[in-house]
């Protein structure tokens, strides 16, 4: 074999292990999944904002962000909101998506009970793990926190993908949370 030869194949073996790798990861950042979520809350006679923020998430669209605010003096003293269909998309497959929810007794005069119950079970199926926590505040989530006036609670959830040397199955990963809102007095 000639050395032009030589050359050539050896050019065309480097450029096809060069094109390999760079699909290769390609692939293995990518981590894409829609997880089937819903968040839903009740108020009852409070005077309290609810912001919902999401970090992490590289999905286009309405993602369940938002501030709603409950006011007491209105007529309608019981507000059920529910978000469902939340699709998120994780940057690569060792990020994490955090879910932050902060409710704050905007009374001056009376206390709020401010219980979040998440249900996280189902992810484990799809290769994602979750874990809720209280990040600003006391107590344990799916227990009631007693905020007085001007007080706030914050509480996360943070998803991961559980091994990421194996898919994500969208069609297992949903969770929901509820958190209730109520007049102490």
């Amino acid at each position: 074999m000639t050395l032009k030869a030589k050359l050539v194949s050896t050019i065309a073996a480097f450029a096809l292990v060069l094109a390999l790798l760079v699909v290769g990861v390609l692939a293995a950042s990518s981590a894409s999944i829609n997880m089937s979520g819903s968040l839903s809350f009740t108020a009852t006679d409070v005077n309290a904002t609810v912001d919902i923020s999401v970090a992490g998430n590289t999905a286009a669209g309405d993602v369940g962000d938002g501030t709603y605010t409950f006011n007491s003096e209105t007529p309608d003293a019981s507000k059920d909101v529910t978000l469902s269909g939340l699709a998120w998309t994780f940057a690569s497959k060792t990020s994490t998506i955090t879910l932050t929810i902060v409710v704050t007794n905007k009374d001056a005069t009376r206390s709020l009970t401010s219980t979040f119950t998440p249900t996280l079970t189902k992810l484990a199926d799809a290769n994602v793990t979750a874990a809720a926590s209280i990040t600003d505040g006391e107590g344990t989530v799916g227990q009631a926190q007693t905020l007085a006036g001007g007080e706030s609670v914050t509480y996360s959830v943070t998803f991961k993908i559980a091994d990421a040397d194996k898919s994500v199955s969208a069609a297992a990963a949903t969770w929901s949370a509820k958190l209730a809102l109520a007049n102490v007095g």
